[in-house]
């Protein structure tokens, strides 16, 4: 999946997150790492300039991994009752029982 963390939808994340009755602090925080952030890239002595994050999760934490699966699981419940699917490894695979 190219760009999957690079596009994870953030608020959704945490309307998930919501609903499956997670309250207080932890939400905050959570809130908080996906905050919009600026980077930058050295090349050499070449500084470019700032690049914002504005969708996404971070790479490279273990909390974005948690993040982006929590997200891409609700993908299966999205579909109709008469296809059935299975995510798994980041590959979806659906079966109609329909003829």
């Amino acid at each position: 999946m190219e760009k999957a963390y690079d596009r994870t939808w953030r608020y959704g994340i945490l309307k998930d997150l919501y609903r499956l009755g997670f309250r207080g602090n932890l939400p905050v925080f959570i809130q908080n790492f996906l905050k919009t952030r600026v980077f930058q890239v050295r090349v050499g002595s070449t500084l470019s300039r700032d690049f914002y994050q504005r969708e996404g999760v971070p790479q490279g934490s273990v909390l974005s991994v948690v993040l982006f699966i929590s997200k891409i699981n609700g993908i299966v419940k999205q579909l109709p009752p008469a296809v059935k699917g299975t995510l798994f490894d980041f590959q979806i695979s659906c079966a109609s029982t329909l003829t």
